[in-house]
């Protein structure tokens, strides 16, 4: 019994003794592990450190590439450009020696031709003062000679205008009940009214038109005729015959050919030059 309850007591004096050789192990432990945690971290700065520095080296390393290769397209571009500036100032070169040739080309062939020009002149003959001043005369008096008819011709009868000229246009013929063109002008007249000459010449036709019956043709001269249709008569002029304005050559017939349904009228035509006119242009107004 009493060795039993020495038991514990000599439990703690175990306790005791083991104590101290656990607390240098642990103060051991703790050491060892305070230094290699130190090395870790150590260890992870360098890791931390040398991954910088290798992503900054490679950074710096793309941007120099990109700044070579922008430097390269930018030297490309501008090499190109100054071809380019070659070539337009040869082609304008070669534009303008062309435009100088063409220029020189006609100066030369306009000289040729007016030496051909003189060259003829002086085997035909020049023309003289006298021949000249002759032309001149001759123009001013053509001229003259128109304007002359025109503020001289008389009124072909006493009426009122009832159809108008229309070559580039049309006119109602009630007649043909169709819209038309008309060569002439109609003037609405009592039947049997007189119907005269509006200026000198000679009686160049009298005949009987399909179109406007009864029709007498006058030559003026200077290649100006007038036409009278629609007549009541044929016996009064013949061909040939000199009359002068004024002188009466027939009357106002009832209306024919493709003017009958139109009533007694005068059908009036003036020819210039083998060309119907405008009567309107050679007229007196009409009241």
């Amino acid at each position: 019994m009493d060795e039993f309850n020495k038991g514990p007591e000599n439990s703690e004096g175990n306790n005791k003794i083991r104590n101290p050789i656990i607390n240098k192990v642990t103060r051991r432990t703790r050491s060892i592990t305070d230094k290699d945690g130190f090395y870790v971290i150590l260890f992870i700065c360098i890791c931390i450190v040398t991954t910088t520095a290798v992503w900054v080296s490679k950074n710096n390393f793309d941007k120099a590439n990109n700044l070579q290769s922008l430097d390269y397209l930018q030297f490309a571009e501008g090499y190109y450009d100054d071809i380019e500036n070659l070539e337009e100032e040869e082609e304008s070169k070669d534009v303008t020696l062309i435009e100088i040739d063409e220029k020189e080309s006609e100066e030369t062939k306009s000289e040729e031709t007016d030496k051909e020009l003189t060259q003829d002149t002086e085997d035909k003959g020049a023309e003289t003062p006298e021949e000249q001043k002759t032309k001149v005369t001759s123009a001013q008096s053509n001229s003259a000679s128109e304007e002359l008819v025109v503020t001289t011709m008389g009124q072909p009868t006493v009426g009122n205008l009832s159809m108008d000229y229309a070559d580039s246009t049309l006119v109602y013929s009630k007649t043909l009940d169709q819209w038309t063109t008309h060569y002439g002008i109609d003037i609405k007249a009592n039947e049997g009214a007189a119907v005269k000459v509006v200026l000198d010449g000679v009686i160049k036709s009298i005949e009987r038109d399909t179109d406007y019956g009864i029709l007498i043709t006058v030559d003026h001269g200077n290649g100006l005729e007038t036409k009278y249709g629609c007549l009541s008569t044929d016996a009064m002029v013949t061909v040939g015959q000199e009359v002068k304005k004024g002188d009466a050559i027939s009357g106002i017939g009832k209306g024919a050919g493709i003017e009958l349904a139109d009533g007694p009228h005068l059908h009036f035509e003036v020819i210039k030059d083998g060309k119907n006119v405008n009567p309107k242009n050679y007229l007196p107004k009409f009241k």
